[in-house]
């Protein structure tokens, strides 16, 4: 769950909030998870909003393992999984396309585990580890 947008703001003058951005996080959902077809097309949306809107001709993303991979994802990439701290630098070249785009199927949200502490790490193979030694397998629909 992220912050709420007057935090944001108070803690980061300096940056620019996007029209739209919530007080608070509409997406987050303490007992279920963005599945990953959900997740895909968020991130398809993001770039597709970015290549038509941004003039900029280089930007830089800061983001979580997850996030990641989706963007390597819809961009055809072939998978490739990151550990805590770990980096990868992504180069695209934007083309435009004619045609329509393909049609998107979007999973529901499913339940996930969560920790009953910051977990301490994650792994590459989609799995973190919480502070009472447990490893949870994504996917799982228990609750530790």
């Amino acid at each position: 769950m992220r912050s709420n947008l007057t935090y944001i703001k108070a803690s980061f003058p300096g940056y620019t909030v996007e029209p739209g951005f919530t007080e608070y996080d509409l997406l987050f959902r303490c007992s279920t998870s963005e599945t990953t077809t959900a997740q895909n097309l968020r991130s398809k949306t993001l770039l597709d909003q970015i290549f038509t809107t941004d003039g900029n001709t280089f930007l830089s993303f800061t983001t979580h393992s997850g996030e990641a991979s989706s963007l390597l994802s819809v961009l055809g990439h072939i998978p490739f999984g990151l550990s805590t701290g770990a980096v990868i630098p992504i180069l695209v070249k934007a083309e435009t396309n004619s045609g329509s785009a393909p049609v998107t199927t979007v999973l529901p949200y499913t339940s996930q585990i969560v920790c009953n502490m910051p977990p301490i790490t994650s792994q590459a193979t989609g799995t973190c580890v919480c502070s009472s030694g447990s490893t949870i397998p994504t996917g799982e629909a228990k609750r530790i």
